[in-house]
């Protein structure tokens, strides 16, 4: 299995979870937005980081990594001021995780494409935070699905 593809499955896995949620017949009306920003999350992450939006974006239209990265922030954001008292919980830990890696990855790719540091492997480095993330992502959609799955 190509590397590229394990995040991919990761993260179509972890979309699943909210998914779920949505289609419940009664559903929780309090977790809705919540959970249409956490679904929003997922569709910008396969986006960015799948299909590589910011190497299109830099090659066809020469808009830098690093305004592809911050634009994908922008769900993030709101997601921690927007919706912050759900985020009060166990499971938020598996979040931040997935934040960490998947910035430690994005910062290797800007320092690299700036050529301010560069590793052997880098472009496998990366891939191994951006899985990782995915991993964590999954685990964190996983325990919030059934955290919201109990409250009903």
């Amino acid at each position: 299995m190509e590397i590229d593809l394990v995040k991919t499955i990761l993260f179509l896995l972890a979309a699943f979870f909210p998914v779920l949620l949505l289609l419940q017949k009664n559903p929780i009306v309090h977790y809705r937005n919540f959970i249409l920003n956490i679904l929003f999350i997922h569709l910008v992450l396969l986006i960015i980081i799948t299909f590589k939006l910011h190497h299109f974006l830099r090659d066809t239209f020469n808009i830098p990594n690093t305004i592809t990265y911050l634009l994908g922030a922008i769900p993030f954001i709101i997601l921690f001021t927007k919706q912050n008292v759900l985020l009060h919980s166990q499971e938020t830990i598996f979040l931040l995780i997935s934040l960490i890696l998947l910035g430690i990855a994005v910062s290797l790719d800007l320092l690299s494409d700036g050529k301010i540091f560069v590793l052997d492997n880098n472009d496998l480095i990366e891939e191994i935070f951006r899985i990782a993330g995915a991993f964590s992502w999954l685990i964190y959609n996983y325990f919030l699905f059934i955290k919201i799955k109990k409250l009903k």
